[in-house]
C-alpha cells in the first residue's frame, strides 16, 4: 500500500490571526482551558485595531496580561508582521512570561540575536536593559 504524504500536508494552512482561534490551536497545559471574559474583550478590542500604531493595553493585576501580550504577539506573527518582542520591567518577569509562554504552548526565545525571532518563529522576551 503506497502512501500519499503529500495528500497529508495541507500547503494552503493558514495561521490563524485572530487570538482568539490561536489560543484554541495550541498545544497548551490543562490549566489554560479558555480565556477569562476580560481577556475575551482585550483581545477582540485590540484584534479590531491591531494596525494602528502605539497601541496601549491595559489590565488589572491578575487578570492575564501576560497571555493576552503573548496572543496577541502570535497574532502578529501569523499575520507575517514580525519579529515580535516582548518587553518586560525586569528578568524575574522575564523568567514568569518564558514559564506561562511554555504553558501555553507559544514558542518564545530570550537571545536577542536568536535567528528563529528574525524569521518570525519565536517571540523576542527580553528585559527593557536589553532594549
Amino acid at each position: 500500500m503506497d502512501i500519499d504524504f503529500d495528500a497529508l500536508l495541507d500547503d494552503d494552512e493558514v495561521a490563524p490571526i485572530n487570538p482568539r482561534e490561536i489560543f484554541q490551536t495550541l498545544d497548551k497545559h490543562k490549566d489554560f482551558d479558555f480565556l477569562r471574559d476580560v481577556q475575551r474583550d482585550v483581545l477582540d478590542g485590540w484584534f479590531s485595531r491591531r494596525t494602528s500604531k502605539d497601541t496601549v493595553i491595559k489590565l488589572n493585576v491578575g487578570s492575564g496580561k501576560t497571555t493576552v501580550g503573548l496572543l496577541a504577539l502570535q497574532s502578529s506573527i501569523n499575520e507575517g508582521i514580525y519579529p515580535a518582542v516582548f518587553v518586560c520591567a525586569d528578568n524575574l518577569l522575564v523568567d514568569q512570561v518564558v514559564w506561562e509562554a511554555d504553558r501555553l504552548g507559544i514558542a518564545v526565545s530570550t537571545a536577542t540575536r536568536d535567528p528563529d525571532v528574525k524569521a518570525g518563529s519565536k517571540i523576542l522576551v527580553t528585559s527593557i536593559y536589553h532594549v
